[in-house]
């Protein structure tokens, strides 16, 4: 079948002179010699006569293809020196052919008597216009056979050259006589040497369009609509580069008038085409850049090439400069980097190749300074050169520095202008290249020291250009100037206050509200859990949950009609511009579609805000369809939805890193911008400017509210951190650049903030343990980068389990509350701790931008203090680093943790822990977080570390680098107030109203082992120390701490109770002797026991109580001390510790009489042990006393009571009747008890008032049959109302019960004295001071109640009472004391003083004058 097409392609063409006379058979008559000669000749001029010059030229044409069989449009470059092996072939055939053409030229211009040089001229340039004519296209290329048929041409007229018969001006005149020619055509022409560009533009000099459409030509050829992308490559090479190399060579000889005019034309020539490149549409994805082009011309060398390009940026940057400030100013937020089109940027790139950083800063200096400019040029420009090149940033700065000095040097008004266009150009790339408006216009006017506008004429000078455009000024930057105002020199507050006024104005005219509360958040301002997460999404949140609703019923949500009348700043602010934020719309309209347009037919939607959302809708949708990008262009960009494009741009900027190879790159930072933009466009919302109120953002992690699309953004965004640093890994030179400034980018989406930290908590707090190592790595260099631009993100606060953990920074708090209480969160803490500090101290990147402070340190304490705990626990053969008991480097790295060992052993880390040792508190408040049987360390083991730890680490170690200076007491005072605090903080979470310690109120806050082995530490500890513990002059050790502790102040009823509580439970696990005295053998006297007594008497009494006594164990402890302290005095001692201890301290003998019966037993092996019996007396006192209480009260017989006071007395009545009320539920015989003494009554009535009040406090509600036996007393024993008198002073109210039981006495009192009858309220008042009694109760309530209703911490525990103190029970109160005036006698009631009466209430002050018959 091949064979049989080739010979029908032989049949169907031309057959050749050659192949007709080879085909004919050869005549083997001889002819003579004449006849031959005669018979060429005759042959030859047959030939000559018949020959056509065009048929030769086709004939050549056909044989070139046939022989070299390539494609038609290669053969162009045969004949212009590029051609390949297989056309060296034909040459001898094409050559054959030229020669044919010109004997062809040579006999027709013989025949019309022309010289040939001018003949062939003319028929050539008339055959090239024949054929242009029939040229069909666009006017920029050839066609295949116009190319071949040039070929030929050209190949004959370089002969005719060669040899001198060829005329090139009447050539060059006759070719560009009327036809414009193709730049294909020129370009072939030039190249071969025939007619040079330098020709053509001179011969068309006087054709001003000629030249017009060359540029035009030059400018199409770089769009990808045409086809044959090399051949236009290589067109638009050589000719740019013969224009650049000829307009932008170095001046050298000026009188050539020839070159001079050359360079102009070739300078009109670039500067036509670089503006029309300006204005033409975007180009197709096979598009040129021309100036790319230019740099890989052979001819433009570098100098050339900077001048090129430094002329061209002039060229755009002035071009059509119709755009005012004002406009600029309105429009700059749309001139970012990211929404330029990427052909601009593209141009702009190449342009900057050219030159360095500072080169190119000094190229836009010039500019600004000699002419006007386009501004969008410009400011497009900048953001370009911002992303390019490193440091451009700085640059920039510099420059907007020096346009600052100088503008207030000479109140120039162009120069400031062009300094804030500039500046905020550069704010608003994001914080991953220049500093936020508000941060830069702080830093720049905020500080007297390097503001320029620090004198009244400056200040004005700056105030009056801002006041000016106000009018055209953003909401965001106006919010800048107000939050973050210059500094004001002396006497131009004024000044500064009517700019603040117009800038408020303008923002009430922009519709932005002052307040920021969303349409559905709840507490109308009041909640205190998230309330700058409100600020952050609450936009958003409301007009999803209006889109929600309005799904749901079909009709606009009430709350969002209420919102557009009531809270119309707002609703117009704020909710509007994020419901009606511009998308290409769908087909069938959806529900937020439909939603819009139902608040427009009710004219809920300004005109203004629609129509503009309308023509945003339009814009979105022609930027669709026309494949209009921000990123690279891609047509497949258009098909993917926004969360594909954001992936694909990380993607990219992963690729770009990778291809980096840790060196600092330009496209880092550009592709940064375009997931800056894509994440705007996802989360559809502006890019934020950082001017809102600097409020904290208060994360909720427990219970946090957080769309989904934003946690699977933040996925998105970590995973792809994560990738590009795993990565990264192996780069020889582990660079971090682009990890800043991807973090520097992340804080500009304040929105995505609570996602952000939520996320990393989780991973790091929540799911770590199952992280692999590379993933674990990758986090800890992001949190690494989190702490170095911290400062970004603004102040995050988190609500942290560990309460010393509350007011740091977030990056310190997630790393403070990473678990370490079992085995598995151990490995991975170190893990974490591990990679964190070798990627901090390895790392040759900057943690902080370069306009952020370097002051800040960038490992967190939390972590150097957990790496330093867990490497020695985990690692036991680094206990003995720098011990000769250290094995060799090669044994160390050989253990399972090679890395973090070595890291701990390195220099580097020794530096860092320096200033953050890990002291012994420390220590223990790790370790106390530990669960013994989750621990990875055995009971034994653990018990060989304690001890290695506490000897052989801790004690050598001087205190200033936190160990104990050789000192056990140090040690053991440390660890009991590491214990205490750690008690204190889980007791407070389950005590809210404490009213006793009882032992099942305790909580057990570890699992068994960690506390009960520190326990056992520390009364080992205290064994060892105590020969040395500090002289009994500074009184008791264990005294010493609580009282350090209780020095704090300002600590609530509640944290004084938990405290004391906390510190008891810890003493009374040591010696009892320790409560005293350190050394018992230091005891002489019962003088070196004030301190312990005065205790006793203040704080136990008042916060560490039970009913009306101390708990029976805290009374055991403490008698317990004082029995070994009897048993050590010195013999000559007259006085017994323990009788002198009761007698200063009341409280303690009314505890021990209180709970004498279970005391008993516990304490009479002890009184054996006592050689000297010291003791044996006092307790058989107290032991008559309890008989002969037993006897009263259980027996209901009268005896003689023994010796002893009066309040002991009732104190031990009350102890039995209460005992006997719990048997048997019977109050005591009153015809008994009314055998005492009025004062053992009086205490009695006391003992049973304040246990009610205890109670009371707890809750309990007053016993009926208690309240009646108490009125019963009354009545019986009138007397013993006294009791209650404030100025009685008896010793159980001033040196027994405590201060919260005295001031809820007086309500129990009347609780009883309600229930109270007439005839009983006569027999109690018929004594004196009855009445004086009961006003002065009632003064206590009255005061009570008027502090519970302003202060807790006054109130005391009353605001929690199950029944409290409450307006109708002081009606009640009323009533009672009213009926106590009314049986008053007129002597009893001229008894009152008058100051009593007036702290009476009104009412009562009146029945009092109305008995006295006062007016």
């Amino acid at each position: 079948m091949a064979d049989e097409s080739e010979n029908g392609r032989k049949h169907n063409r031309p057959r050749l002179f050659r192949d007709i006379m080879a085909s004919r058979p050869r005549n083997n008559d001889e002819l003579s010699e004449n006849s031959k000669s005669v018979l060429q000749d005759t042959i030859l001029q047959l030939i000559t006569h018949h020959q056509n010059f065009d048929a030769l030229v086709n004939e050549s044409i056909i044989t070139d293809v046939d022989q070299n069989s390539l494609p038609s449009k290669s053969a162009v470059y045969h004949d212009l020196g590029y051609e390949t092996t297989s056309h060296r072939s034909s040459t001898t055939e094409v050559s054959h052919s030229v020669a044919g053409c010109i004997s062809v030229l040579r006999h027709e211009a013989l025949t019309a008597g022309v010289p040939l040089q001018i003949f062939a001229a003319n028929i050539c340039s008339g055959k090239i216009l024949d054929m242009i004519g029939e040229e069909k296209g666009d006017g920029l290329l050839l066609n295949n056979k116009h190319r071949a048929y040039l070929k030929i041409l050209m190949r004959t007229i370089i002969k005719l050259l060669s040899e001198q018969t060829f005329s090139r001006n009447t050539f060059i005149k006759s070719l560009n006589r009327e036809l414009e020619l193709p730049i294909e055509l020129v370009w072939m022409l030039h190249t071969a040497g025939i007619m040079s560009l330098e020709a053509y533009i001179t011969c068309n000099l006087n054709r001003p369009s000629v030249i017009g459409n060359l540029a035009q030509s030059m400018t199409d050829l770089t769009n990808g609509e045409c086809e044959n992308t090399q051949l236009r490559k290589r067109i638009l090479k050589d000719i740019l580069g013969y224009f650049v190399f000829h307009g932008y060579q170095e001046k050298r000889d000026s009188s050539d008038m020839a070159a001079k005019g050359m360079r102009k034309i070739a300078i009109a020539i670039t500067d036509n085409v670089t503006k029309k490149l300006i204005t033409m549409d975007p180009p197709s994805v096979d598009s040129l850049n021309l100036f790319e082009l230019v740099r890989e011309c052979e001819n433009v060398n570098l100098s050339i090439l900077q001048r090129y390009c430094t002329h061209q940026l002039a060229v755009i940057l002035s071009y059509n400069p119709v755009l005012k400030v004002s406009q600029a100013l309105i429009s700059q937020d749309q001139w970012s980097y990211a929404k330029t089109p990427q052909h601009v940027t593209a141009m702009y790139k190449q342009l900057l190749l050219a030159f360095n950083a500072e080169e190119a800063v000094g190229i836009l200096q010039r500019v600004l300074e000699r002419q006007e400019v386009n501004w969008q040029a410009v400011m497009t420009f900048v953001a370009t050169f911002l992303v390019c090149f490193p440091q451009a940033p700085k640059h920039i700065k510099d420059l907007v520095d020096d346009l600052i000095k100088q503008a207030f040097a000479a109140s120039e008004l162009d120069c400031i202008i062009t300094a804030f266009l500039l500046a905020r150009q550069a704010c608003l790339e994001g914080p991953h290249v220049f500093p936020t408006y508000q941060d830069w216009f702080l830093g720049c006017f905020g500080d007297s020291s390097i503001s320029p506008a620090n004198n009244k004429k400056t200040f004005a000078f700056l105030i009056k250009f801002l006041t000016d455009i106000v009018p055209f000024e953003a909401a965001h930057h106006l919010k800048a100037h107000i939050l973050k105002p210059p500094h004001v020199p002396a006497k131009c507050r004024p000044v500064l206050c009517d700019y603040i006024t117009l800038a408020k104005t303008r923002l009430a005219d922009l519709k932005e509200p002052v307040e920021l509360l969303g349409i559905y958040e709840e507490g109308a301002g009041t909640s205190a859990c998230k309330p700058q997460l409100q600020n952050l999404h609450q936009t958003e949140k409301d007009v999803e949950m209006a889109l929600a609703a309005f799904e749901k019923t079909g009709k606009v949500p009430a709350s969002i009609m209420e919102a557009s009348i009531f809270r119309k700043p707002y609703y117009v602010g704020r909710f509007l511009p994020s419901l009606l934020a511009p998308r290409p719309l769908p087909e069938v309209s959806d529900v937020r579609m439909l939603l819009i347009d139902s608040l427009n037919r009710s004219d809920k939607i300004p005109v203004v805000l629609y129509s503009k959302y309308e023509k945003g809708c339009q814009r979105e949708a022609a930027q669709l369809l026309e494949g209009v990008f921000s990123d690279e262009g891609s047509m497949d960009d258009m098909l993917l939805d926004p969360t594909e494009q954001l992936q694909n741009s990380l993607n990219r900027f992963t690729e770009v890193v990778l291809e980096a190879r840790g060196e600092i790159v330009p496209g880092i930072t550009s592709q940064l911008s375009v997931v800056s933009e894509k994440l705007a466009n996802l989360l559809e919302v502006d890019v934020p400017q950082h001017t809102e109120n600097e409020q904290p953002v208060v994360v909720d992690l427990y219970g946090p509210d957080i769309p989904s699309k934003h946690i699977k953004i933040v996925d998105q965004i970590l995973n792809t951190f994560c990738q590009t640093t795993a990565a990264a890994t192996t780069f020889e030179t582990l660079c971090t650049d682009w990890a800043t400034q991807y973090l520097s980018m992340l804080s500009r989406h304040k929105t995505l903030l609570p996602a952000l930290v939520v996320r990393v908590w989780n991973l790091i707090c929540k799911e770590a343990p199952a992280l692999d190592q590379p993933h674990t790595e990758s986090l800890a260099a992001f949190v690494v980068h989190l702490r170095g631009v911290q400062a970004l993100f603004g102040d995050i606060r988190v609500r942290p389990e560990d309460p010393t953990l509350v007011g740091q920074p977030f990056v310190d708090v997630l790393c403070g509350s990473i678990p370490i209480h079992t085995g598995q969160w151990m490995e991975f803490t170190l893990r974490f701790c591990t990679s964190y500090l070798q990627y901090a101290v390895t790392s040759l990147g900057c943690f902080q931008m370069y306009y952020m402070e370097r002051n800040q340190n960038i490992v967190p304490a939390a972590v150097i203090k957990r790496f330093s705990f867990l490497v020695p626990r985990m690692c036991p053969v680094v206990r003995y680093y720098g011990t000769p008991e250290c094995p060799g480097m090669d044994v160390l790295n050989k253990q399972k943790w090679p890395l973090s060992i070595k890291l701990f052993t390195s220099d580097q880390f020794r530096c860092l822990v320096d200033p953050l040792t890990l002291r012994l508190k420390n220590w223990i408040d790790l370790e106390l977080k530990v669960i013994s049987h989750c621990d990875h360390l055995s009971c034994i083991e653990r018990h060989d570390y304690y001890r290695w730890i506490i000897y052989h680490h801790f004690l050598p170690t001087s205190t200033d680098k936190g160990g104990c200076g050789g000192s056990c007491t140090h040690a053991s005072s440390v660890i009991f107030s590491s214990l205490m605090d750690h008690d204190m903080r889980h007791e407070t979470k389950v005590y809210q109203v404490h009213v006793d310690c009882t032992a099942s109120r305790y909580i057990t806050t570890d699992g068994p082992g960690c506390r009960a082995e520190l326990i056992a530490l520390l009364q080992e500890l205290c064994l060892q120390a105590a020969p040395h513990m500090t002289s009994p002059s500074e009184g008791p050790w264990i005294i010493n701490v609580i009282e350090e502790k209780l020095s704090v102040g300002g600590m609530s009823p509640l944290g004084m109770y938990c405290t004391l509580s906390a510190w008891f439970r810890l003493a009374s696990s040591l010696v009892p002797h320790l409560f005293y005295v350190n050394n018992p053998l230091d005891v002489d006297s019962a003088q070196r026991l004030s301190a312990s007594l005065d205790f006793i008497n203040t704080f136990m009494r008042h916060h560490l109580y039970e009913g009306c006594v101390l708990p029976y164990r805290v009374t055991l402890y403490l008698m317990q001390g004082l029995i070994v302290l009897e048993q050590h005095t010195h013999v000559k001692q007259v006085d017994s510790v323990i009788s002198i201890s009761l007698a200063r301290c009341p409280l303690l003998a009314a505890s021990l009489l209180y709970h004498y019966s279970t005391l008993k037993p516990v304490l009479h092996h002890l009184i054996q042990e006592d050689g000297d019996k010291k003791s044996h007396g006092i307790f058989t006192s107290l032991n008559s006393l309890y008989t002969w209480a037993e006897s009263i009260i259980c027996m209901a017989e009268w005896s003689e009571p023994p010796p002893a006071e009066s309040w002991l007395s009732g104190v031990a009545i009350f102890t039995l009747a209460k005992q006997s009320a719990l048997h048997s539920g019977t109050c005591p015989n009153l015809q008994v008890l009314k055998n005492c003494e009025s004062k053992v009554l009086q205490s009695y009535m006391e003992c049973v008032v304040a246990d009610a009040s205890s109670r009371y406090i707890n809750g309990e509600e007053l016993c009926n049959s208690l309240a009646r036996h108490v009125i019963d007393l009354l009545v019986t024993t009138p007397q013993c109302m006294v009791a209650f008198n404030t100025d009685n002073g008896s010793i159980l109210t001033t040196r027994v019960f405590s201060q919260s039981i005295i001031k809820v006495m007086p309500v129990i009192c009347f609780r009883i004295l309600i229930q109270a009858s007439e005839n009983d309220i006569l027999k109690i008042i018929s004594i004196d001071n009855s009445l004086k009694t009961i006003l002065q109760m009632h003064v206590c309530c009255t005061e009570l109640y008027r502090k519970a209703a302003v202060s807790d911490q006054e109130a005391g525990v009353y605001q929690k009472l199950n029944q409290p103190l409450d307006l109708h029970f002081m009606i009640e109160i009323s009533q009672v004391v009213k009926k106590f005036i009314t049986h008053s006698s007129l002597e009893h009631l001229c008894q009152l003083q008058k100051e009593l009466m007036d702290n009476c209430d009104p009412d009562v002050q009146c029945m009092l004058r109305v008995r006295l018959g006062q007016t």
